[in-house]
């Protein structure tokens, strides 16, 4: 399941990401009868765990092309996936430049 933070007019909703259509999620977990509320934000899906997961999986199987709960991706602008990160983690080892400093500076060391 591809999830996806977007912009439908003014709104910002979240998503699921089927070839290249989007799913509201929220419209169609309410339509399946499931908690639309899980779907506010990206984060909140997250936090409902894997029966979250299920039942988006089965609104989304049960919505089909139902054009009020899917768009052409294209029709949409998609937004940073997590709007409000709680916390981002970067390694060194990423940067080939840092590494070649770092390596460096050891060589250094050595002599």
């Amino acid at each position: 399941m591809k999830l996806a933070t977007y912009r439908d007019g003014s709104a910002t909703k979240v998503g699921v990401v089927v070839d290249d259509r989007i799913y509201d999620l929220a419209a169609a977990l309410a339509a399946a009868g499931g908690d639309a509320g899980v779907a506010a934000s990206t984060l909140s899906f997250l936090a409902a765990g894997d029966a979250a997961v299920r039942a988006a999986q089965n609104a989304i199987d049960s919505a089909g092309n139902n054009a009020a709960l899917v768009k052409p991706l294209s029709a949409v602008k998609l937004a940073a996936p997590l709007p409000c990160p709680g916390k981002l983690l970067c390694l060194a080892g990423n940067y080939a430049a840092h590494i070649q400093e770092g390596a460096a500076l050891l060589s250094a060391r050595r002599r």
